[in-house]
């Protein structure tokens, strides 16, 4: 998804600044409603599947110049409201705010054609030129249409100008120069974006996203905090700037309630609206936006960096949501591989015991012997099995016979090495290969593994079980064994032995 929205986004550069050049080179077309087709054409061209149309300010009234890529002839069908005449309107002329959604009866009077629409302001001073309205906005679409109503304020406000050429150029000077800054903008923005979609640590990506706020686009300073997936707290990653000092703090359970508000509902929140300091800790971030970082499953952390009064909120938004993409996908990686650790590990484990099971001793014993062979090592293997388990099962039920089991797994493992191999191979029947270790020694640890389970009974729902095992030692190199097959059925012979013999015992191969 991520790469398709980059596309576009680069398709949609190219195209407005052809119409940028076009504008700038084409003194005549002074009518806005001619660049505003121009512009609404390349947007449809772009993004056909997308309901969008262009309305502009004049008199204190919005007019349709633009549906759907096409002109809306000026005749007596074609739509013309007052801006104080909706709330509405008022938010988005003259407080110049993006309007994300609208309330059923207000978008039924003003615009019934459209189901969810989204109301993109045309920027300027002191009251926006008119607006971008666009219908089922997706989230990923959003930053699209920012940057478009970027493009479309400079550039209907270079058609507007060139109608007062002789009398404003103070004003065009001063449109150069934004339009320069933003140009600027938007370059650097497309480096960064390169460096993220190269990254893969989330560290990284979060430095990059805070130099490129101080750096490129001239922020005071910025942090980037994550949540942390186990104990859901927010801590920095990255900080540059005057918030550098953050380091690596957490905000612990109960952050700014700026941050909380940024946080829960996915918003910007800036100190415009909210008033005061925003606290980081024992930090107070002045002058501050809070640009939330969206994933797949909510918000998993946010940009805040200190702005003040520069005009760089939407290109801050833009590099923040393209950074929350690539942020985002990591986190599922790391869910899709932590699950798939987790699956390959209940393959090879007994559920009952927490041992090894049959399938992953195979698996071992082949490459022990192996590596036995290969470096002239001595090898041992343990075939254990519970001495009239079935009369454990039979008087005390088979949850006593599990929890009998589970025990003497315990024990087993208690006893032997880390580095040796234990596993249960199937109703009361253990294996233990003991790596490097010689006949002797196997059966000295095959005695103590006997005498653990048979000197201390199970205490069980106030019952006392008594325990004992029967253990067969085999070990190689050894004439009689050539592989693995071999190994187990020297020890399961021995093991059969000591049964035979009188059980509670440890018996080796020959």
């Amino acid at each position: 998804m991520y790469n398709d929205m980059h596309e576009t986004m680069i398709k949609l550069y190219e195209a407005l600044s052809d119409i940028k050049h076009f504008v700038f080179s084409t003194v005549s077309i002074s009518a806005p409603e001619t660049t505003a087709l121009l512009l609404a054409s390349e947007l449809a061209r772009i993004t056909p599947e997308i309901n969008c149309s262009f309305w502009l300010e004049s008199n204190g009234k919005v007019t349709q110049v633009t549906s759907n890529g096409k002109a809306v002839p000026p005749d007596e069908n074609q739509r013309c409201i007052k801006v104080n005449s909706s709330l509405v309107l008022q938010q988005i002329i003259v407080e110049q705010n993006v309007v994300w959604s609208l309330d059923l009866d207000e978008k039924e009077a003003i615009f019934p054609e459209f189901i969810s629409p989204t109301l993109f302001p045309i920027k300027w001073n002191p009251t926006a030129r008119g607006f971008i309205i666009v219908d089922e906005l997706a989230e990923a679409e959003r930053e699209l249409f920012q940057f478009a109503s970027q493009f479309a304020s400079v550039i209907l406000n270079i058609a507007f100008l060139h109608k007062e050429v002789e009398t404003q150029k103070a004003e065009l000077s001063e449109l150069t120069e934004i339009l320069f800054f933003q140009n600027t903008q938007l370059s650097a923005l497309n480096n960064v974006i390169m460096e993220i979609v190269a990254s893969g640590d989330s560290t990284q990506i979060g430095r990059l996203l805070t130099n490129a706020a101080v750096t490129d686009l001239g922020a005071e300073g910025a942090a980037v905090f994550l949540s942390d997936s186990s104990t859901r707290e927010l801590i920095c990653i990255a900080a540059s700037g005057g918030m550098d000092e953050l380091g690596a703090i957490s905000l612990g359970a109960k952050p700014d309630e700026n941050v909380r508000r940024a946080m829960e509902t996915g918003r910007i929140v800036s100190f415009k609206r909210s008033g005061g300091a925003c606290l980081l800790g024992d930090f107070r971030a002045e002058g501050w936006v809070i640009f939330p970082i969206k994933g797949s499953k909510g918000s998993i952390g946010f940009l805040i960096s200190e702005i003040n009064d520069k005009d760089i909120s939407d290109t801050m938004a833009i590099l923040t949501n393209h950074g929350a993409i690539m942020l985002d996908n990591l986190a599922l990686l790391d869910e899709s591989r932590e699950l798939s650790e987790r699956m390959e590990k209940m393959a090879v484990t007994d559920h009952l015991t927490g041992l090894h099971n049959q399938r992953y001793f195979k698996d071992r014993i082949d490459s022990e012997l192996s590596r036995a062979r290969r470096y002239d090592l001595q090898l041992s293997m343990l075939v254990i099995d519970v001495d009239r388990f079935k009369s454990i099962n039979d008087s005390y039920g088979h949850l006593a016979g599990d929890a009998v089991l589970k025990e003497i797994a315990r024990r087993i493992v208690d006893t032997v090495r880390l580095s040796d191999v234990v596993a249960r191979y199937g109703g009361d029947e253990f294996v233990v290969l003991l790596t490097e270790t010689d006949k002797a020694s196997a059966k000295i640890v095959a005695e103590h593994i006997r005498q653990s389970v048979s000197d201390l009974p199970v205490a069980i729902d106030g019952e006392s079980i008594g325990m004992s095992l029967s253990i067969g030692v085999a070990n190689f190199p050894s004439p009689s064994i050539g592989n693995c097959e071999d190994l187990f059925k020297e020890a399961d012979d021995a093991m059969y032995r000591s049964k035979k013999t009188g059980r509670n015992r440890v018996e080796a191969a020959e």
